[in-house]
C-alpha cells in the first residue's frame, strides 16, 4: 500500500500485476468468512470509540478549542461545545485498520493505523489534479509521502 514497491507506485507491468493478484487473494470469499470475527471486532472498537467521545464530557484533544475551532484526533472532532464524530475520517481509518491488520494481516498499534493512514491520505491526495511537483501541493506532497 505504501512505498516504492506499492501496487500504485510501480512503474513495473509485471510486479504491479503480481502484487495485485496476491492482494487480490485477501479478498475471495473464503479469506472473507475467516476474517469476520476480526472484521466485526475492529467495527465494534471504532464504533464504541465514537459513542464514548459523542457522550464524553472531558476533551479528547485540546488543539485550538480554546479559540472555539474544532481539533481532530483519529476521526473525533472536539469543538468548544462538546465531542462529535465526523464520519469521513473516522470510516476512513476504520478501513485502514482493516485493510492493513486484518486483509494484509499486519500487526500496527493504533498510533501506527493512525501515523500511515495519513500518509495513505496524503499519497492519495498526491494524485489529484493539478500535479504540479512543488511541496506544498498535493502532488508535493504525495510524492514526499512515498
Amino acid at each position: 500500500m505504501l512505498g516504492h514497491s506499492a501496487v500504485s507506485m510501480t512503474d513495473d507491468l509485471e510486479l504491479h500485476a503480481r502484487l495485485r493478484q496476491y492482494i487480490g487473494l485477501a479478498f475471495t470469499k473464503e479469506a472473507m468468512q475467516q476474517l469476520l470475527p476480526q472484521l466485526q471486532h475492529t467495527a465494534a472498537t471504532h464504533m464504541h470509540r465514537w459513542a464514548c467521545a459523542t457522550t464524553a464530557s472531558t476533551t479528547i484533544s485540546t488543539t485550538n478549542s480554546s479559540k472555539g475551532q474544532a481539533a481532530s484526533h483519529a476521526g473525533l472532532t472536539t469543538t468548544a461545545g462538546g465531542s462529535m464524530v465526523v464520519a469521513y475520517p473516522a470510516v476512513r481509518l476504520l478501513t485502514f485498520e482493516v485493510l492493513v491488520n486484518q486483509a494484509l494481516g499486519l500487526s500496527m498499534t493504533d498510533a501506527e493505523v493512525q501515523q500511515y493512514s495519513g500518509l495513505f491520505k496524503t499519497l492519495i491526495d498526491g494524485f489529484i489534479p493539478p500535479a504540479w511537483d512543488v511541496p506544498f501541493t498535493p502532488y508535493g506532497k504525495g510524492l514526499k509521502a512515498r
